[in-house]
């Protein structure tokens, strides 16, 4: 199983909430970014690649040059075609000529269901060319952005994904349900089919996709919380005080292979897929992550994680009569003081359920804990603030 996926079509991940969810599950997602591109990150962006290095660059311009081949060789053989089906014959929309226009000043143009775009550094000036006498696309004044028929660009664009993938052993993946899966190898003839007729085969999902599936799933069942209002820093926490958990969850994806492998095979309907990876999502983590959690809170570790993230806390006066603070140093501060209470009744049990945490169940139980609200550290916050109606010392 690959460490690293390529993001697809664009360079710029279009969906924030889908990359927050990616980072939970890849450790590297790499974006086609040509030479000259102006790279301008949304803030998630720019904090994952800063803080966990999670965003890298794979030149496209190799494998584009072997692509330009193959469609200026199917331009030759069916231009009018292509132009027929995919051609500017009228006029270009005259209110997407001002976004031609205006290309230098943005990262890319503006969306629109009518045209996509692409950066000349995903096209080869040959390719550009033709595309410009044969009016398949229309260019910038500067030749920054080529605008072409949607349809046309999806196809080249996920076709340069593939072999970029291909050639690098990366998981292509995207947040564009629109856009065309990977049909396991784009060539001349799949893209000939694809673009000139109606009647195209369902795009087959690879292992790497599904599993991809299983475990955004897998992460969306057992941590209900609104990815999209998770702040982009508490991903990047949750990254690191998880690392063990999260390297156990990807082996035993990657354990799941065969059968993964043979979901992909015998689900044409995305539907099904889903029910079927659902399923097994199911099957897998729900009962061992209800009882690790039931064997983590028996042992205490629950309110150790919670207390020790506290700053300021009023410490209850039976804390100083316990038991557990027999020969235990006096910390400044009582939030400290409350800490060095537990984790000393604790600290065995801490040892002993390590391992059991570092697994699958225990990173996405972590996760719970990681992003979902601060009900925990709450509720230990007005335990150790109310005394117990039941103590001799109330």
């Amino acid at each position: 199983m690959t460490d690293i996926a390529l993001y697809y079509p664009w360079t710029r991940v279009r969906d924030e909430t889908w990359l927050k969810a990616a980072a939970l599950y890849w450790p590297r997602l790499a974006v086609l970014s040509p030479v000259g591109y102006t790279r301008n990150e949304s803030p998630t962006a720019r904090v994952l690649r800063e803080e966990l290095g999670f965003l890298v660059e794979a030149d496209p311009a190799p494998r584009a040059l072997r692509l330009a081949e193959d469609f200026l060789t199917l331009i030759s053989q069916q231009a009018a075609a292509l132009v027929a089906r995919y051609g500017w014959l009228a006029e270009f929309p005259r209110e997407l000529n001002a976004v031609l226009n205006d290309c230098r000043r943005v990262e890319h143009p503006v969306d629109d269901d009518r045209v996509n775009w692409i950066h000349r550094g995903k096209l080869p000036d040959a390719l550009l060319q033709r595309l410009v006498e044969t009016r398949l696309g229309v260019a910038s004044p500067d030749r920054t952005w080529v605008a072409v028929h949607p349809r046309l660009a999806s196809v080249y664009l996920t076709a340069l994904a593939d072999r970029v993938a291909a050639a690098n052993n990366l998981a292509p993946v995207t947040d564009q349900p629109r856009h065309y899966g990977v049909l396991n190898g784009w060539t001349l003839e799949t893209i000939t089919r694809v673009l000139l007729t109606d009647d195209v085969e369902p795009p087959t999902s690879t292992t790497a996709e599904v599993s991809a599936l299983y475990a955004s799933l897998a992460v969306a069942t057992m941590v209900p919380v609104r990815l999209e209002a998770v702040p982009v820093e508490r991903i990047v926490r949750a990254r690191r005080a998880l690392a063990d958990e999260f390297d156990a969850f990807r082996q035993h994806v990657e354990a799941l292979g065969d059968q993964l492998a043979d979901i992909a095979r015998t689900s044409e309907d995305p539907k099904i897929l889903r029910e079927k990876l659902d399923v097994l999502v199911d099957r897998d983590f729900r009962g061992s992550t209800a009882d690790l959690e039931r064997g983590l809170r028996r042992l205490g570790l629950e309110p150790v994680r919670a207390v020790l993230g506290l700053t300021s806390l009023a410490l209850p006066i039976t804390a100083a009569w316990l038991p557990e603070m027999v020969g235990v140093p006096v910390v400044v501060g009582s939030a400290g003081m409350v800490a060095a209470t537990v984790v000393s009744s604790t600290v065995r049990a801490r040892e002993q359920a390590r391992e059991h945490r570092r697994s699958a169940a225990g990173y996405l139980l972590g996760l719970r804990e990681e992003l979902g609200p601060s009900e925990v550290v709450n509720r230990v916050r007005r335990t150790l603030r109310t005394p117990d109606p039941a103590s001799p010392l109330r």
